[in-house]
Formats: C-alpha cells, sequence, structure tokens
C-alpha cells in the first residue's frame, strides 16, 4: 500500500511540474507532449495494480473457477474410462485386495 501511495503521489508531482519544463523547448508543443507522456505512465501504473493481483475476481482475471472444474471433470472422466473407484468426499479410501502369497513350488519325488 505504501508503494502505490509513494508512486501515485510522485507521479502527480512529476506530470503536473512536466509541461513547465518543456514549455521553454517546446512552448505550446509541451502540452500535448506532456498529456501522451502522462497517459502512458498512468495506463502502466493501472496495468502494474492488475498484475499484481491476477487471482482476484474481476471481470479481467484469470477464471480459475472454470479452469478447477474443467480439470476436475476431466480427471472424473478419465476414472471412468479406467474404472477406477472415486472415493467420495470425506470417506477414506477403500483398502486394495491382499495380495496372494506365492507358494514355494513342490519337488516331485523321483523313484
Amino acid at each position: 500500500f505504501a508503494y502505490v501511495v509513494h508512486l501515485r503521489s510522485f507521479m502527480v508531482v512529476w506530470l503536473s511540474a512536466m509541461p513547465f519544463i518543456y514549455t521553454p523547448s517546446l512552448e505550446w508543443g509541451a502540452l500535448p507532449v506532456s498529456f501522451f507522456i502522462g497517459y502512458a505512465l498512468l495506463g502502466m501504473e493501472a496495468i502494474s495494480l492488475e498484475v499484481e493481483k491476477p487471482m482476484d475476481r474481476d471481470f479481467n482475471d484469470l477464471p480459475l473457477d472454470d479452469l478447477v472444474d474443467a480439470m476436475c471433470s476431466s480427471a472424473l472422466d478419465l476414472c471412468k474410462d479406467y474404472e477406477l473407484v472415486v472415493p467420495e468426499p470425506g470417506h477414506a479410501r477403500p483398502s486394495p485386495p491382499p495380495t496372494p502369497t506365492p507358494t514355494p513350488p513342490t519337488t516331485a519325488a523321483r523313484t
């Protein structure tokens, strides 16, 4: 928060003084030059504020809810294709069936 306040305060002072700095060399051309420089800097400042929070819920942020829903439905479809057991939420995963122990080979008696 302090960074944004400091940045905006400095930009207001700098953009206010800029026409007076360019007036001796550009005369009336200082106004459009100051306008375009101010527009560019204020636009970059607005973009930087949006880039700070890409996971918010504004109209121009990443649609994380939609992405998560799509991934979950794809994962469930894969489980159905391979007939995997999908545990219900809040339930423990079923234990796998016990593996059979191998029996040692028997040797036939020689006669």
